[in-house]
């Protein structure tokens, strides 16, 4: 496979031809830093990328591959990380008392309570990912101003934040326009095990993860 196409594998599936040396960490993170510089100037997917450490980090682990030193199944596998962390709220944060930070400690101890008592009669829920589809970049320029929006983007998922319940959002359908329509398994604390067991089952009988925008 080329590497051009490496965006498009899975990711044990790069582990794999990395650890067998059919393709290096350098060769595959630099195919992706590649197609980041020549298409994220329009899509605008990511915040920061990290191009001027990635090649020391590469280095490393291809030098540990090739002595036998591997540390799991993705090893040297280039991977994003996707925040939803809008950081004005960081401000908001800081300006509250000790009083009603406690308050809401309280309040997400209850919470937490409440979910796991849940989680003794069920063993997964499966959830929206949020109110509506992908947003367009206009939309997401006015978040910071728009409550409805923050409020449409956190509603099925922070309340998972607030419990530390884990969850994995999946692919399950599209808009009528070929917008990406996401929803998400949650489940109790220690038993991710079965949340990627459910995605796994889930993706065998669905392709939506498979189906790519022309780009």
């Amino acid at each position: 496979m080329p590497a051009r196409d490496l965006h498009y594998s899975e990711l044990a599936e790069v582990g794999q031809r990395i650890q067998k040396r059919e393709l290096s960490s350098a060769e595959a993170t630099q195919a992706q830093l590649d197609r980041i510089a020549r298409l994220d100037g329009q899509l605008k997917s990511y915040a920061y990328v990290m191009t001027s450490s990635a090649p020391e980090q590469v280095h490393a682990a291809d030098k540990e591959i090739a002595a036998g030193k591997v540390r799991g199944p993705l090893h040297g596998v280039p991977i994003a990380v996707k925040d939803l962390c809008w950081t004005g709220l960081i401000e908001l944060g800081l300006q509250q008392s000790g009083t009603d930070y406690q308050k809401i400690v309280l309040r997400r101890e209850a919470f937490r309570g409440m979910m796991r008592a849940l989680f003794e009669k069920v063993d997964l829920l499966a959830v929206p990912a949020q109110t509506f589809a992908a947003p367009t970049l206009a939309k997401m320029a006015t978040l910071g101003e728009n409550p409805e929006l923050i409020a449409g983007l956190l509603r099925f998922s922070c309340p998972f934040d607030m419990t530390g319940s884990p969850t994995i959002t999946l692919p399950g359908g599209f808009t009528e326009s070929g917008g990406p329509v996401a929803f998400q398994f949650v489940g109790r604390h220690f038993n991710e095990a079965r949340l990627v067991a459910a995605g796994n089952a889930f993706q065998r009988v669905t392709d939506f993860h498979r189906r790519h925008p022309t780009l």
